[in-house]
């Protein structure tokens, strides 16, 4: 098959599973929303992140190395690998365990501020549970990863949604009879471990097995070094937000934050889904087969993937009060005012996909270059900002850090000769375009 039907084929795949994804996240968040308080969501916001930052602390660069990897992989490189991927997955629950012993103690002893949600007595025990995720994602088969670098995405986008699915049903229910916060733990956790039984079936591939090839670690370990300080970065870069406002917010008020971010987000993880699942794939293939064609390529793609940006984008900055007010109750009206800065972090998104085209060169250093300076600006300027200028400041500061990558960007870029001025430029009028129809709408409604 072509490369390009490929792409088109396993782009169709993709979108639609995200799509099926997010209405089943949107129609949960709804439904959630009205039978929990916003305390619980912002202590599972909190619980998220912290998995999130363990699990990118610990990233290796396993997928990414099979999926750029010019040679042919066989059994053996496949369960080296997943061994591999199974003991990271055991030391990631043992690490967040120790993490929610540690918020515990700190909480003995008065180290957090009262009013802030690391002092609420269930933060603890919940994430000490969730530390089960880390261990279930690691017995994940991958042949869900051989599957991304053949491009085929039909049977791994139906296993997450199918997983998605069932965790979300058993969620709501529980959460209709309990209307505690443990409805939500227990959904998660159904979510991983239903997705990580599926990914064992014979019809996905060969079945994992424990093995350990001492040139196969070699190899992963030296891609993945870099990988791993960018996992980190970009974990800071993305998720630092939550774990640095969690020190001034309340649980309530960092759960109306979590609801902005959520529906800001939605966009950026379709075109993010895109990126990783596609777009890397792709690309890597073209590295290998034809890359004196890369950057004309790569700016092919782009151009449909910035056009959904700056339309998303325009149209968020315009109408995210009438979205919030339109989807949610009066308790998360002020998440209208935060989605609409944080959807100018959208706009930033497709350039930032230079880091996907140097990972397909090979080189893992550089996009961690790219991530290092927002990473930075997010530590350093967040607190100075929010102390200084307040929460609307630091919400801009959140939604536009990411602009700092963009001279590191542009000099790799022209490093490998793949930098086009057109190429970043053409589609701004678009947002522009899109801003004004938004909010010509709203004022027609």
């Amino acid at each position: 098959m072509a490369l390009s039907k490929k792409i088109r084929l396993a782009g169709s795949w993709v979108v639609a599973g995200h799509l099926s994804s997010q209405l089943i996240r949107l129609s949960c968040n709804l439904i959630m929303t009205r039978l929990l308080v916003p305390d619980m969501f912002g202590i599972m916001a909190v619980v998220t992140i912290c998995l999130i930052g363990v699990t990118m602390l610990s990233d290796i660069g396993i997928s990414q190395y099979l999926i750029q990897r010019k040679q042919a992989i066989n059994q053996a490189i496949i369960n080296t690998a997943w061994t591999l991927q199974v003991v990271r997955g055991v030391i990631l629950a043992l690490l967040v365990v120790m993490l929610a012993a540690c918020i515990a103690k700190g909480q003995q002893y008065g180290l957090f501020n009262s009013h802030s949600v690391y002092a609420d007595e269930q933060l603890p025990l919940v994430l000490a549970v969730m530390a089960l995720s880390s261990f279930l994602a690691g017995l994940t088969s991958l042949n869900l990863v051989l599957m991304q670098r053949d491009l085929q995405q039909k049977q791994t986008i139906m296993i997450e949604v199918i997983s998605q699915l069932v965790g979300t049903v058993v969620m709501i229910i529980m959460a209709y009879y309990l209307s505690n916060i443990w409805s939500i733990v227990v959904g998660s956790l159904l979510t991983v471990l239903i997705k990580t039984l599926l990914s064992h079936h014979k019809r996905i591939g060969e079945r994992c097995h424990f093995a350990w090839d001492s040139e196969t670690v070699s190899a992963i370990l030296q891609f993945g070094r870099w990988v791993f300080i960018a996992s980190l970065l970009t974990f800071i870069a993305a998720q630092g937000d939550r774990l640095i406002l969690a020190s001034w917010l309340s649980a309530a008020e960092l759960g109306v934050y979590t609801i902005a971010f959520f529906i800001a987000t939605a966009g950026k993880e379709l075109v993010k889904k895109v990126m990783g699942s596609v777009l890397y794939p792709a690309l890597s293939q073209v590295v290998r087969e034809n890359p004196h064609q890369l950057k004309t390529i790569y700016y092919q793609l782009r151009l449909p993937l910035d056009s959904v940006i700056m339309v998303l984008a325009g149209l968020m900055a315009s109408g995210g009060e009438w979205i919030i007010s339109l989807l949610y109750d009066e308790r998360y009206i002020d998440a209208g005012w935060m989605l609409q800065l944080l959807s100018l972090s959208i706009v930033l998104l497709g350039t930032s996909m230079a880091g996907v085209v140097i990972m397909a060169l090979g080189n893992s250093l550089w996009p961690m270059w790219m991530t290092l300076v927002s990473a930075v600006t997010l530590v350093f300027g967040l607190p100075l900002v929010f102390s200084v200028w307040g929460l609307p400041a630091a919400i801009t500061l959140i939604a536009l850090h990411t602009v700092v990558e963009f001279p590191v960007i542009m000099w790799c870029m022209k490093r490998y000769q793949l930098w086009s001025w057109w190429g970043e430029c053409r589609l701004w009028p678009v947002f522009f375009i899109s801003y004004a129809l938004g909010k010509s709408l709203i004022e027609l409604t």
